[in-house]
């Protein structure tokens, strides 16, 4: 737009004081230089102007074009690098997560115990013995999930991206389990060598299995948004 009145200005202009300049010159006035000097400045502007303002809608056409050639281009790679799943593949993944799923369930009131063992520690009360006894309840039990879930094994032939997602399921659920289960080892130790260094031990693995949990739900969700929502939970909504 601005171009387009930049020529319409200096094509005025020109035509303008080139007149000027003619009668200034048969007048014979001093205006005549001047005169043609403004036509001959206002000729060269409208010759830079004038391809500006040719190829900008040029420009600008390409441009369009090339944006919308990128656009069909994503949008086809989209489309072919977006894997299809059987619906065995979803089966068989999901039965994993479900087996993974009870294990945490069965796990629960157990985690409850060994976090209150904590608790029972800050009592004056509760003897070392009991506090260990509760240890060593809840350490078997976390002995029993991850032999279960080192159990677990990944059907042949699923999709590569199912069973990328299960691996990781399952490691970083070894992972959180094996975690926890060595802090408990680390929390009985202290009890009985009162070592300040098996606290260090006891927080460090906390904090792994805190990570670790983390990392589990990622996997859980990366394969839902391939899978669906398993029948328990589209049941809930």
């Amino acid at each position: 737009m601005f171009s387009s009145l930049l020529i319409v200005i200096s094509s005025a202009s020109f035509v303008l004081f080139l007149l000027l300049g003619i009668v200034s010159l048969f007048k014979r006035t001093k205006k005549a230089k001047w005169n043609f000097l403004i036509s001959l400045l206002s000729l060269v502007i409208l010759f830079i102007a004038t391809p500006a303002d040719q190829s900008k809608p040029a420009s600008e056409k390409a441009l369009a074009q090339a944006q919308a050639d990128v656009s069909s281009k994503v949008s086809n790679e989209e489309v072919e690098s977006t894997p299809s799943y059987s619906e065995v593949d979803k089966k068989n993944a999901l039965q994993i997560e479900s087996l993974l799923n009870k294990y945490d369930k069965e796990m629960t009131p157990y985690e409850y115990q060994g976090n209150g063992v904590f608790d029972m520690m800050k009592a004056d009360k509760v003897d070392d013995s009991a506090i260990c006894k509760e240890i060593q309840r809840v350490n078997e039990k976390y002995k029993e999930t991850i032999k279960k879930i080192n159990s677990i094994k990944i059907p042949d032939g699923l999709h590569n991206d199912l069973k990328y997602d299960l691996e990781n399921m399952l490691r970083s659920a070894n992972g959180y389990y094996t975690s926890r289960f060595i802090a408990y080892e680390h929390l009985f130790k202290y009890i009985k060598e009162s070592d300040e260094t098996h606290i260090d031990t006891v927080i460090q693995e906390l904090t792994n299995a805190k990570a670790f949990s983390k990392e589990y739900k990622m996997y859980v969700h990366m394969l839902f948004t391939k899978t669906g929502l398993p029948d328990e939970l589209k049941n809930k909504e």
